[in-house]
């Protein structure tokens, strides 16, 4: 009697190490790390808009672009590409812009903009248009255009 209990037991301690074991390699999968995309942006001082394209795990996302006034900066459009760091998902590029804490939302010249949305995702723009002083880019707001993103609750940082 004493043996099979033994034995009972520890086949019950097998089965919860198991069973432990596909939970945290199951639960690892969700731990991703976050990749870089390219990204291209047209913006138009005539629609006051532009449209882009997020280049984000072998695939194209289009996007919509508003919030930046390009009569300010007297240009007529101009083309911004660049990276779009820590992104987990194409959903995560949604959102509006502002400044990151390491840059400037300020493209001039050969220096980048550097923008950070809620979710974390910071764009790192060049203005390929040289008639570009001083395009001030905070406020920009990113939009799907002909795929549906889910929205998810920014993370608490």
């Amino acid at each position: 009697m004493c043996r099979n209990f033994s034995q009972r037991v520890l086949r019950r301690s097998h089965w919860g190490k198991a069973i432990v074991a596909a939970f945290v390699l199951l639960s690892a999968g969700d731990i991703c790390h976050a990749a870089d995309a390219r990204i291209h942006i047209a913006l138009n001082a005539r629609s006051a808009a532009g449209t882009g394209n997020l280049f984000f795990s072998r695939r194209r996302f289009r996007l919509a672009v508003s919030g930046v006034d390009l009569a300010k900066a007297s240009i007529a459009t101009v083309d911004l590409d660049g990276t779009a760091s820590n992104l987990h998902n194409a959903d995560e590029i949604v959102g509006s812009y502002d400044a990151a804490p390491s840059g400037t939302a300020i493209a001039s010249g050969s220096k980048p903009a550097r923008l950070q949305n809620a979710h974390g995702v910071v764009l790192e723009l060049h203005a390929s248009t040289a008639a570009a002083p001083g395009l001030n880019l905070a406020g920009m707001t990113i939009e799907s255009h002909g795929w549906r993103a889910v929205v998810r609750a920014s993370k608490a940082r």
